[in-house]
Parts: structure tokens; sequence; C-alpha cells
């Protein structure tokens, strides 16, 4: 296996299906494949707590989505509901309060400009 796909099988969250799990991780390795450097913790929490908070049927949708779009991966899990539906979900990490990051922060740190 490559570096990637050794450090994306262990952090693989132990709340997911384990077909989400295996989604989760391919994620992990395309995004790290894509932008040349593992994704961010707080990051991949933020991502993962909005993941969680999806409608189970819908989780498997938003990680196959997420992996890649027009042959691009996407840096954030994308809630694939009609926008009047979709919620934006706020959910703490590490007990504190994580906010979303907005399209133009993700754009940032997957270029590498937030550390």
């Amino acid at each position: 296996p490559t570096h990637a796909q050794a450090g994306a099988r262990e952090e693989v969250p132990a709340e997911l299906a384990p077909e989400e799990a295996r989604e989760w991780e391919r994620w992990m390795v395309l995004y790290e494949n894509e932008f040349g450097k593992p994704m961010h913790q707080l990051q991949r929490e933020q991502q993962l707590a909005k993941l969680i908070l999806l409608p189970a049927e819908l989780r498997l949708e938003a990680l196959r989505n997420s992996c890649g779009f027009n042959g691009k991966v996407k840096p954030a899990i994308y809630d694939p509901r009609p926008p009047a539906e979709a919620v934006r979900t706020f959910q703490p990490a590490d007990q504190r309060q994580a906010a979303p990051l907005s399209l133009e922060e993700q754009e940032k740190l997957a270029e590498g400009f937030i550390e």
C-alpha cells in the first residue's frame, strides 16, 4: 500500500458503518493524492460531523460524491439534498464548537494556505 493508503486506514472513524468507512478511507486517499497532503485534522473532524448528521440513507451518496465529480475529488462532504432541504450543521469537535469551513476556506486549506 502507498503511504497515503496506510495513513488513511489509521483514521477510519468508528462511527461509520463498514461500507461508509470504506468510502471514507477512499475519500481520504483520493484527497491526499489530489492535494499532495492529508486533510487537516480539524477539517476531517468537521466533515465527519457533517456526514454523521446526514440521514443514514444519504451518507454513502454524500461520500461517493465527495470521492469525485467531473474527475475532481471534493474537499468537503456535500449534502445531496436540494438546498432548501439541506441544513448547515455545527457539531462540537474535541469539546469545542467547530463551525464548518466556508468554500473559500476549504479551497485555501486544500492549497496549503491554512495550517
